[in-house]
């Protein structure tokens, strides 16, 4: 299991320019029609799959091709890695194993009304350990359990809008889901896989060039 991070911060108009030929012509025609923001991000996240896969695969990453999966998100045409991407704020993250895997991660809000959320979204226990918890520790469970939520749809599978395929989760999965938890400076995330997630290597991958250790954050293990 490898995860990779870009910061979005650090990729400017050369960068772009370089990801940007990497895209297919499908990809290129998508990405004309995003605001800025949202084509930086898509650059960065399609650019970062094609530059690991590439190096896993031994091929230049421009010839990485991908296919849109139900849930669109994408994944490998050919027979490799399976892989997931999560971006949020400044961030794109990307997770690659053997095994089917999803990945998460959300920008920690000071503003967002996360007791509302929990009722609605969460299952009775978790509502009951949420709403026990002095004001302090509240957002820091719900970043955690939210972004599992979101790693374990996105190992399954699932696509379309967040909230109610959430509400899908009250009930325990068939098959036990592995999750690897952790916080990433005003961040959290989460890795999803269906074999235990005992190691995970971190690397920062912006510019795309090289491969670099990057950080082995403070993380709880739970399955």
């Amino acid at each position: 299991m490898e995860v990779f991070i870009a910061d979005l911060d650090a990729v400017g108009k050369e960068e772009e320019q370089a990801y940007a030929a990497l895209l297919n012509s499908d990809e290129r025609v998508r990405s004309e029609h995003m605001s800025v923001q949202r084509r930086k991000t898509f650059l960065t996240g399609r650019a970062l799959a094609r530059d690991v896969l590439g190096q896993i695969l031994g091929e230049p990453p421009q010839q990485v091709d991908f296919k849109l999966l139900a849930s669109g998100a994408p994944a490998l045409k050919k027979e490799g890695p399976f892989f997931n991407l999560s971006h949020s704020g400044h961030f794109v993250l990307m997770a690659v194993d053997d095994h089917p895997v999803g990945v998460d991660i959300e920008h920690i809000s000071k503003s967002r009304n996360i007791d509302a959320i929990v009722r609605e979204n969460f299952d009775e226990a978790a509502k009951r350990a949420y709403f026990v918890l002095d004001l302090a520790e509240r957002r820091p469970f719900f970043y955690r359990l939210w972004t599992m939520k979101e790693a374990a749809l996105k190992l399954k599978g699932c696509g379309g809008d967040t909230l109610p395929l959430l509400q899908g989760l009250k009930e325990s999965p068939a098959e036990p889901i592995h999750f690897y938890s952790g916080s990433l400076f005003d961040y959290f995330f989460a890795v999803a896989g269906k074999e235990p997630l005992r190691t995970m290597q971190f690397i920062l991958k912006t510019p795309l060039k090289g491969r670099e250790s990057f950080l082995t954050p403070e993380n709880t293990l739970l399955s």
